[in-house]
């Protein structure tokens, strides 16, 4: 089975969205449970046909989350087929991780999203047919590496705005150059 349709109930209980009723973001045909596996075709919402320009949600910056992702190899790739649900999943996301007052536990949910594909085959063949990069290795460069996925988040490299650029460290020092 496709995991991206599997719905973890623990997980939905304690996301953002765990007071909808399914027909709060889905047809009425969603009502009845099992749900019709025909179902899966119906269109989906983005976070910005509930969020945008509500001053409520203006803390999340979704206007420049969406900019950024527009921006990324993943929009530039997939195109309208990679939408937000492809990693912040609609039935666990958590804004609280976001805001945690504990940088490590923050940092591993949101590194925890970028990993669920990219540090496992598997998932990422969903996506794409190009082989996934090993990420340890396109990692080398930081000294202590193991700390570097424990502190530092995918985004703060891996976004179009980010003042750390992945590409700036994407070169091989003078010793490895022989």
């Amino acid at each position: 089975m496709n995991p991206f349709r599997v719905i973890d109930s623990a997980d939905f209980y304690i996301s953002n969205h765990r007071t909808f009723a399914c027909t709060d973001c889905h047809s009425p045909d969603y009502e009845e449970f099992p749900h019709d596996g025909s179902l899966r075709m119906e269109p989906k919402y983005t976070c910005m046909d509930c969020y945008e320009d509500d001053e409520n949600f203006a803390e999340f910056r979704f206007e420049d989350i969406v900019n950024d992702f527009e921006n990324s190899v993943h929009a530039e790739r997939h195109g309208e087929v990679f939408t937000c649900w492809m990693c912040h999943k609609p039935h666990s996301y958590r804004t609280d991780a976001r805001t945690s007052e504990s940088v490590v536990n923050t940092v591993a949910y949101s590194n925890g999203i970028c990993l669920t594909c990219h540090a496992y085959m598997d998932m990422y063949q969903y996506l794409s047919d190009d082989e996934n990069p090993i990420i340890l290795s396109s990692h080398d460069w930081p000294p202590k590496k193991e700390g570097h996925f424990a502190k530092v988040r995918c985004i703060e490299c891996h976004s179009s705005n980010s003042l750390l650029m992945a590409s700036l460290y994407n070169f091989q020092s003078i010793e490895q150059q022989g």
